[in-house]
């Protein structure tokens, strides 16, 4: 499946850019010349208008590849929306997007820094985790951090298939947030992130998030599914782009989706 590329940055995009979310009713016009309108869930979409600057030559031919690959509008791509946490659910582990080893317990009613948190409790005798596969590039730059507290030590483990990156925390009573960063190697979509205790562990947690970047932004709460669209197009059949120096080319893209819940 072909993805929208990351910057060398690490970044999946530069400021300033805009996302647009777009609604659709229905309207129905009776005999009486009554009407009824309602909302067409199937109409929703999504749009990011993305301007780049000084973008070099490696970066630009990735972009323009891409394009050309999308035929511009006509095929689809991944894309992983830089304004949003990527994973879904970040304030309801129990929802079905998340996944856990049988012994690990999770429990909300917790008041965290940012957002609504959770207790986990690991009755095991080894590590148990908590964790969310998300059908983004494994190759990424990403910025995986939760906020914690508690007595012993959590880690944050990112993995695909064999790869896998961790480390480990101590804790303390107060809230501190913890992230992991960097990329595994490359590999087909699919890259998991997890939050983990160790035999008998506990801690309180909140505000887990996944940022398509090297360093962990502003917490952003998820109410439904997270930020990796697997069918986006681009919202243009020409690629505008000016080549302002060597290895500097100013390049502007729309990227669209439909929004699901």
């Amino acid at each position: 499946m072909a993805v929208f590329p990351q910057l060398l940055t690490g970044a999946l995009a530069q400021f300033r850019f805009e996302k647009t979310l777009q609604g659709r009713a229905v309207l129905n016009r009776a005999m009486d010349a009554s009407t009824y309108a309602a909302a067409d869930s199937a109409g929703r979409r999504v749009r990011w208008d993305l301007a780049y600057a000084g973008l070099s030559e490696a970066e630009f031919a990735a972009l323009s590849s891409l394009f050309a690959e999308s035929e511009g509008r006509l095929n689809a791509f991944t894309f992983s929306d830089p304004a949003t946490n990527l994973l879904g659910w970040t304030e309801d582990l129990s929802a079905a997007a998340w996944d856990k080893d049988p012994l690990m317990t999770v429990t909300g009613g917790v008041a965290g820094p940012s957002g609504d948190g959770f207790h986990l409790l690991n009755a095991g005798v080894g590590w148990s985790e908590v964790w969310q596969t998300l059908a983004a590039p494994v190759g990424f730059a990403y910025a995986f951090s939760v906020w914690v507290r508690g007595t012993g030590s959590v880690r944050l483990r990112r993995f695909a298939g064999a790869d896998s990156a961790e480390l480990t925390f101590g804790l303390s009573s107060a809230w501190k947030r913890v992230e992991l960063n960097g990329a595994l190697n490359d590999g087909p979509l699919g890259i998991s992130f997890a939050m983990g205790l160790p035999a008998g562990g506990q801690a309180e947690m909140a505000g887990p998030q996944v940022d398509g970047q090297l360093v962990a932004g502003e917490y952003r709460k998820s109410v439904g599914r997270g930020g990796v669209y697997s069918t986006a197009r681009f919202a243009q059949d020409a690629l505008e782009s000016r080549v302002e120096a060597v290895d500097w080319i100013d390049a502007r893209v729309s990227v669209e989706s439909r929004f699901e819940d």
